[in-house]
């Protein structure tokens, strides 16, 4: 990934991350927030929340600071996100 930085910036190195992670999925080891983290770099909300939803179907404690992490201000406006921190059991 430190390649595909320095090639192509921060876009690359998400895009790698973003291969990698899928990549785990199809093997089934994946942390779902990090799917989730690597599509919310490239505006894709619909898919952002297809794989934090995955999280808390697997009820992955990362959820638990969904309120004190600043990567997920651009989601913190949308119904959606507000949603799924009152069902996580976090205050709005």
């Amino acid at each position: 990934m430190r390649e595909a930085h320095a090639q192509q910036g921060a876009t690359g190195y998400w895009e790698k991350k973003l291969e990698f992670a899928l990549e785990d999925a199809r093997n089934g080891s994946v942390d779902p927030q990090d799917v989730a983290e690597a599509y919310l770099h490239f505006g894709q909300n619909g898919k952002t929340f297809e794989w934090l939803e995955k999280a808390f179907t697997e009820r992955n404690e990362a959820l638990l600071h969904l309120n004190e992490e600043a990567k997920w201000d651009p989601l913190r406006s949308d119904p959606r996100f507000r949603d799924l921190v009152s069902r996580v059991g976090l205050p709005r």
